[in-house]
Protein backbone atom coordinates (compact mmCIF):
# COMPACT_ATOMS: atom_id res chain seq x y z
CA UNK A 1 0.00 0.00 0.00
CA UNK A 2 1.57 3.31 -1.42
CA UNK A 3 5.06 1.53 -1.52
CA UNK A 4 4.66 0.13 1.81
CA UNK A 5 4.24 -3.52 3.68
CA UNK A 6 2.15 -3.18 6.53
CA UNK A 7 1.80 -5.70 9.39
CA UNK A 8 -1.30 -5.31 11.89
CA UNK A 9 -1.21 -6.25 16.05
CA UNK A 10 -3.24 -6.03 19.06
CA UNK A 11 -2.89 -5.21 22.28
CA UNK A 12 -0.54 -7.20 23.94
CA UNK A 13 1.49 -8.13 20.59
CA UNK A 14 3.50 -4.99 21.09
CA UNK A 15 4.78 -5.81 24.57
CA UNK A 16 6.82 -8.56 22.74
CA UNK A 17 10.00 -7.86 21.03
CA UNK A 18 9.76 -11.22 19.06
CA UNK A 19 6.33 -10.03 17.03
CA UNK A 20 8.00 -6.87 15.59
CA UNK A 21 10.91 -8.31 14.79
CA UNK A 22 9.30 -11.30 13.19
CA UNK A 23 7.07 -8.84 11.04
CA UNK A 24 10.24 -6.75 10.18
CA UNK A 25 12.05 -9.69 8.71
CA UNK A 26 9.19 -10.53 6.08
CA UNK A 27 9.43 -6.64 4.75
CA UNK A 28 7.09 -4.54 6.93
CA UNK A 29 7.75 -0.83 6.79
CA UNK A 30 4.47 -0.21 8.85
CA UNK A 31 3.43 -1.79 11.77
CA UNK A 32 0.44 -0.72 13.00
CA UNK A 33 -1.19 -1.38 16.81
CA UNK A 34 -3.99 -0.65 18.17
CA UNK A 35 -5.16 -1.56 22.14
CA UNK A 36 -7.91 -0.49 24.24
CA UNK A 37 -5.54 0.78 27.13
CA UNK A 38 -2.09 -0.20 28.42
CA UNK A 39 -0.77 -1.28 31.93
CA UNK A 40 1.09 0.95 32.83
CA UNK A 41 2.38 5.18 32.25
CA UNK A 42 1.63 7.05 29.41
CA UNK A 43 5.46 7.94 29.32
CA UNK A 44 6.43 3.76 29.39
CA UNK A 45 3.81 3.31 26.54
CA UNK A 46 5.58 5.65 24.66
CA UNK A 47 9.24 4.43 25.12
CA UNK A 48 7.56 0.75 24.13
CA UNK A 49 6.53 2.17 20.78
CA UNK A 50 9.65 4.42 19.82
CA UNK A 51 12.24 0.96 20.86
CA UNK A 52 10.10 -1.05 18.46
CA UNK A 53 10.45 1.34 15.85
CA UNK A 54 13.91 2.33 16.43
CA UNK A 55 14.90 -1.79 16.61
CA UNK A 56 13.51 -2.59 13.83
CA UNK A 57 14.17 0.49 11.73
CA UNK A 58 10.50 1.02 10.81
CA UNK A 59 7.29 2.78 11.20
CA UNK A 60 5.12 1.70 14.47
CA UNK A 61 1.39 3.34 14.77
CA UNK A 62 -0.44 3.38 17.83
CA UNK A 63 -3.98 3.46 17.71
CA UNK A 64 -5.76 4.23 21.15
CA UNK A 65 -9.35 3.76 21.41
CA UNK A 66 -10.31 6.79 23.50
CA UNK A 67 -13.87 7.58 25.44
CA UNK A 68 -13.46 5.16 29.04
CA UNK A 69 -9.66 4.08 27.67
CA UNK A 70 -6.20 5.89 27.18
CA UNK A 71 -6.44 7.09 23.79
CA UNK A 72 -2.86 8.14 22.93
CA UNK A 73 -2.55 7.57 19.30
CA UNK A 74 0.94 8.48 17.93
CA UNK A 75 3.12 7.65 14.91
CA UNK A 76 7.15 7.07 15.35
CA UNK A 77 9.27 6.79 12.74
CA UNK A 78 12.10 4.19 11.74
CA UNK A 79 14.41 6.27 13.80
CA UNK A 80 12.26 5.78 17.31
CA UNK A 81 10.51 9.62 16.76
CA UNK A 82 7.36 10.46 17.46
CA UNK A 83 6.39 12.71 14.20
CA UNK A 84 2.95 12.84 15.63
CA UNK A 85 0.93 12.56 18.53
CA UNK A 86 -2.25 13.48 19.78
CA UNK A 87 -4.01 13.18 23.35
CA UNK A 88 -6.85 11.28 25.00
CA UNK A 89 -9.30 13.24 22.66
CA UNK A 90 -11.25 11.56 19.73
CA UNK A 91 -8.98 12.51 16.67
CA UNK A 92 -6.54 11.87 14.16
CA UNK A 93 -2.84 11.50 14.35
CA UNK A 94 -1.67 12.35 10.73
CA UNK A 95 2.34 12.09 9.31
CA UNK A 96 4.00 11.92 5.76
CA UNK A 97 5.57 8.37 6.39
CA UNK A 98 8.23 7.60 3.10
CA UNK A 99 9.02 3.97 2.18
CA UNK A 100 12.40 5.63 1.56
CA UNK A 101 13.37 6.25 5.24
CA UNK A 102 12.64 2.62 6.41
CA UNK A 103 14.98 1.68 3.36
CA UNK A 104 17.08 4.14 4.10
CA UNK A 105 17.68 3.46 8.22
CA UNK A 106 18.24 0.03 7.30
CA UNK A 107 20.94 -0.08 4.63
CA UNK A 108 23.00 2.04 7.18
CA UNK A 109 22.71 -0.61 10.52
CA UNK A 110 23.49 -4.03 9.65
CA UNK A 111 21.68 -5.14 13.67
CA UNK A 112 18.59 -4.35 10.71
CA UNK A 113 19.71 -6.53 8.17
CA UNK A 114 17.40 -9.77 6.79
CA UNK A 115 16.94 -11.75 10.17
CA UNK A 116 15.05 -14.89 8.94
CA UNK A 117 17.82 -17.22 9.54
CA UNK A 118 17.57 -16.70 13.25
CA UNK A 119 13.50 -16.35 13.31
CA UNK A 120 13.44 -19.42 11.13
CA UNK A 121 12.07 -19.87 7.73
CA UNK A 122 9.24 -17.95 6.52
CA UNK A 123 7.36 -17.58 3.78
CA UNK A 124 4.59 -14.81 2.10
CA UNK A 125 2.72 -14.58 -0.76
CA UNK A 126 1.76 -11.90 -2.54
CA UNK A 127 -1.40 -11.93 -4.09
CA UNK A 128 -1.32 -8.91 -6.87
CA UNK A 129 2.24 -10.35 -8.08
CA UNK A 130 2.29 -13.89 -7.44
CA UNK A 131 6.00 -15.57 -6.73
CA UNK A 132 7.55 -17.24 -9.97
CA UNK A 133 8.30 -20.92 -9.66
CA UNK A 134 11.78 -20.71 -10.77
CA UNK A 135 13.40 -23.43 -12.82
CA UNK A 136 17.00 -24.22 -11.61
CA UNK A 137 19.74 -26.80 -11.11
CA UNK A 138 21.79 -28.23 -8.61
CA UNK A 139 23.09 -24.47 -6.60
CA UNK A 140 26.52 -25.72 -7.41
CA UNK A 141 26.20 -25.61 -10.57
CA UNK A 142 25.78 -22.19 -10.40
CA UNK A 143 29.70 -21.17 -9.26
CA UNK A 144 31.74 -21.58 -11.95
CA UNK A 145 33.38 -18.86 -14.42
CA UNK A 146 33.38 -18.76 -18.21
CA UNK A 147 34.25 -16.21 -20.54
CA UNK A 148 31.47 -13.42 -19.25
CA UNK A 149 31.23 -15.03 -16.01
CA UNK A 150 34.81 -14.45 -14.97
CA UNK A 151 34.49 -15.89 -11.49
CA UNK A 152 38.48 -16.13 -11.70
CA UNK A 153 39.48 -12.44 -12.68
CA UNK A 154 41.63 -10.84 -10.64
CA UNK A 155 39.82 -8.02 -10.28
CA UNK A 156 36.77 -9.14 -9.77
CA UNK A 157 38.03 -11.30 -7.02
CA UNK A 158 39.82 -8.34 -5.25
CA UNK A 159 36.08 -6.89 -5.36
CA UNK A 160 34.34 -9.97 -3.45
CA UNK A 161 37.56 -10.01 -1.15
CA UNK A 162 36.71 -6.36 0.16
CA UNK A 163 32.98 -7.43 0.44
CA UNK A 164 33.33 -10.17 2.36
CA UNK A 165 35.81 -8.31 4.42
CA UNK A 166 33.34 -6.43 5.57
CA UNK A 167 30.48 -8.69 5.88
CA UNK A 168 30.97 -12.22 7.12
CA UNK A 169 27.69 -13.62 6.41
CA UNK A 170 26.29 -15.07 2.92
CA UNK A 171 23.18 -12.68 3.15
CA UNK A 172 25.03 -9.61 4.09
CA UNK A 173 27.46 -10.13 1.67
CA UNK A 174 25.04 -10.31 -1.03
CA UNK A 175 23.00 -7.27 -0.38
CA UNK A 176 26.55 -5.42 0.12
CA UNK A 177 27.19 -6.91 -3.49
CA UNK A 178 24.04 -6.02 -5.14
CA UNK A 179 23.92 -2.69 -3.14
CA UNK A 180 27.79 -2.05 -4.84
CA UNK A 181 26.56 -2.95 -8.48
CA UNK A 182 23.57 -1.31 -8.37
CA UNK A 183 24.59 1.98 -7.55
CA UNK A 184 28.14 2.10 -8.44
CA UNK A 185 27.84 0.47 -12.45
CA UNK A 186 25.98 3.65 -14.11
CA UNK A 187 23.46 2.14 -16.63
CA UNK A 188 24.50 2.86 -19.96
CA UNK A 189 21.00 3.96 -20.88
CA UNK A 190 20.50 6.22 -18.01
CA UNK A 191 24.26 8.26 -18.60
CA UNK A 192 23.75 7.97 -22.55
CA UNK A 193 27.33 6.15 -22.05
CA UNK A 194 28.20 4.67 -25.36
CA UNK A 195 30.97 2.27 -24.28
CA UNK A 196 30.43 -1.50 -24.82
CA UNK A 197 30.65 -3.58 -22.02
CA UNK A 198 29.52 -7.42 -21.60
CA UNK A 199 32.17 -9.46 -19.45
CA UNK A 200 32.47 -8.58 -15.33
CA UNK A 201 36.02 -7.43 -15.57
CA UNK A 202 34.71 -4.97 -18.58
CA UNK A 203 31.90 -3.72 -16.71
CA UNK A 204 33.80 -3.42 -13.40
CA UNK A 205 36.91 -1.29 -14.98
CA UNK A 206 34.05 0.90 -17.16
CA UNK A 207 32.20 1.53 -14.88
CA UNK A 208 28.96 1.16 -16.97
CA UNK A 209 26.99 -1.47 -18.76
CA UNK A 210 23.26 -2.35 -19.64
CA UNK A 211 21.44 -4.86 -17.39
CA UNK A 212 22.79 -7.68 -19.00
CA UNK A 213 26.35 -6.82 -18.12
CA UNK A 214 25.35 -5.39 -14.87
CA UNK A 215 23.88 -8.69 -13.80
CA UNK A 216 26.95 -10.80 -14.84
CA UNK A 217 29.03 -8.23 -12.91
CA UNK A 218 27.00 -9.61 -9.89
CA UNK A 219 26.92 -12.97 -10.55
CA UNK A 220 30.85 -13.33 -10.68
CA UNK A 221 31.36 -11.17 -7.49
CA UNK A 222 28.99 -13.70 -5.44
CA UNK A 223 29.95 -16.66 -7.08
CA UNK A 224 33.96 -15.66 -6.13
CA UNK A 225 33.16 -15.73 -2.88
CA UNK A 226 30.93 -19.72 -2.83
CA UNK A 227 27.25 -17.80 -3.47
CA UNK A 228 25.32 -19.43 -6.01
CA UNK A 229 24.20 -17.31 -8.82
CA UNK A 230 22.45 -17.50 -11.65
CA UNK A 231 21.39 -15.76 -14.74
CA UNK A 232 17.31 -14.70 -15.58
CA UNK A 233 15.20 -12.91 -18.16
CA UNK A 234 12.10 -11.13 -18.46
CA UNK A 235 10.62 -9.50 -21.50
CA UNK A 236 9.58 -6.06 -21.90
CA UNK A 237 7.58 -4.03 -23.65
CA UNK A 238 5.21 -4.19 -26.50
CA UNK A 239 5.66 -5.00 -30.08
CA UNK A 240 4.20 -1.35 -31.10
CA UNK A 241 6.78 0.66 -28.91
CA UNK A 242 9.14 -2.34 -28.92
CA UNK A 243 10.66 -5.30 -26.82
CA UNK A 244 13.58 -5.82 -25.14
CA UNK A 245 15.54 -8.77 -23.15
CA UNK A 246 16.08 -7.47 -19.47
CA UNK A 247 18.68 -9.42 -17.25
CA UNK A 248 18.54 -9.94 -13.64
CA UNK A 249 20.17 -12.29 -11.34
CA UNK A 250 19.01 -15.51 -9.22
CA UNK A 251 21.05 -15.86 -5.62
CA UNK A 252 20.95 -19.08 -3.60
CA UNK A 253 20.36 -17.53 0.28
CA UNK A 254 18.92 -19.49 3.10
CA UNK A 255 17.60 -22.24 1.49
CA UNK A 256 16.20 -20.50 -1.61
CA UNK A 257 16.69 -19.08 -4.90
CA UNK A 258 15.65 -15.38 -4.93
CA UNK A 259 15.34 -13.03 -7.80
CA UNK A 260 17.46 -9.76 -7.58
CA UNK A 261 17.82 -6.90 -9.94
CA UNK A 262 20.69 -4.59 -10.03
CA UNK A 263 20.02 -2.63 -12.81
CA UNK A 264 20.44 0.89 -11.30
CA UNK A 265 17.45 3.10 -9.98
CA UNK A 266 15.96 6.11 -11.51
CA UNK A 267 12.44 7.96 -11.38
CA UNK A 268 9.89 5.12 -11.46
CA UNK A 269 12.49 2.76 -10.97
CA UNK A 270 13.20 1.48 -7.09
CA UNK A 271 14.64 -2.00 -7.10
CA UNK A 272 15.86 -3.06 -4.13
CA UNK A 273 17.45 -6.63 -2.27
CA UNK A 274 15.15 -9.13 -0.69
CA UNK A 275 13.89 -12.26 0.20
CA UNK A 276 10.64 -11.71 0.93
CA UNK A 277 8.76 -9.73 -1.30
CA UNK A 278 10.46 -9.25 -4.73
CA UNK A 279 11.44 -5.48 -5.39
CA UNK A 280 12.73 -6.05 -8.89
CA UNK A 281 13.05 -2.91 -11.25
CA UNK A 282 9.86 -3.79 -13.85
CA UNK A 283 6.47 -5.27 -13.15
CA UNK A 284 5.61 -7.82 -15.28
CA UNK A 285 2.45 -6.90 -17.68
CA UNK A 286 1.10 -9.65 -19.61
CA UNK A 287 -1.74 -8.06 -21.15
CA UNK A 288 1.24 -6.00 -23.37
CA UNK A 289 3.05 -9.41 -24.08
CA UNK A 290 6.02 -9.03 -21.44
CA UNK A 291 6.42 -12.32 -19.82
CA UNK A 292 9.07 -13.77 -17.46
CA UNK A 293 11.57 -16.56 -17.93
CA UNK A 294 11.49 -18.72 -15.03
CA UNK A 295 14.52 -20.44 -16.00
CA UNK A 296 17.59 -19.79 -14.28
CA UNK A 297 21.19 -19.85 -16.53
CA UNK A 298 24.69 -20.80 -15.18
CA UNK A 299 25.92 -18.71 -18.23
CA UNK A 300 24.54 -15.38 -19.63
CA UNK A 301 22.03 -16.01 -22.79
CA UNK A 302 23.50 -16.44 -26.18
CA UNK A 303 21.02 -14.34 -27.70
CA UNK A 304 22.90 -11.31 -25.31
CA UNK A 305 26.32 -12.41 -26.07
CA UNK A 306 25.56 -12.49 -30.07
CA UNK A 307 23.94 -9.02 -29.72
CA UNK A 308 26.67 -7.71 -27.63
CA UNK A 309 30.43 -8.94 -28.36
CA UNK A 310 30.84 -7.20 -31.45
CA UNK A 311 28.97 -3.98 -31.09
CA UNK A 312 30.51 -0.87 -31.40
CA UNK A 313 28.16 1.80 -29.51
CA UNK A 314 26.20 -0.28 -27.23
CA UNK A 315 23.21 2.91 -27.38
CA UNK A 316 22.78 2.29 -31.06
CA UNK A 317 23.31 -1.69 -31.46
CA UNK A 318 20.50 -3.65 -31.99
CA UNK A 319 19.57 -5.26 -28.58
CA UNK A 320 17.86 -9.09 -28.41
CA UNK A 321 14.04 -8.89 -27.83
CA UNK A 322 13.40 -12.39 -26.41
CA UNK A 323 14.46 -15.98 -25.97
CA UNK A 324 14.10 -18.16 -28.66
CA UNK A 325 15.45 -21.16 -26.80
CA UNK A 326 15.34 -22.53 -22.96
CA UNK A 327 18.73 -23.79 -21.99
CA UNK A 328 20.01 -25.40 -18.54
Amino acid sequence: MGGHEIALSVCYDVDFPEHAAAAASDGTTVYVNSGAYFPGSEQRRALRYATRALDNGMYVLFGGLTGEFVGGSAVYDPLGQPIARIGREAGLAIADIDPAAVHQARDSQRAWADRRSTLGQRHRTDLRHPAVQLHTGPPNHYLGADAVIETDHADVIALGKRLRDEHSDDISLARAAFNWVRDNIAHAYDTQDHRLTLTASQVLAAGVGLCNAKSNLLAAVLRSQGIPTGLCYQRLGDPEDGRVLHGLVAIYLDGAWHRQDPRGNKDGIDARFSLDTEQLAHVIDEAKGERVYPHVYVSTADEVVNALQDAEDILTCPLPTELSTQRD
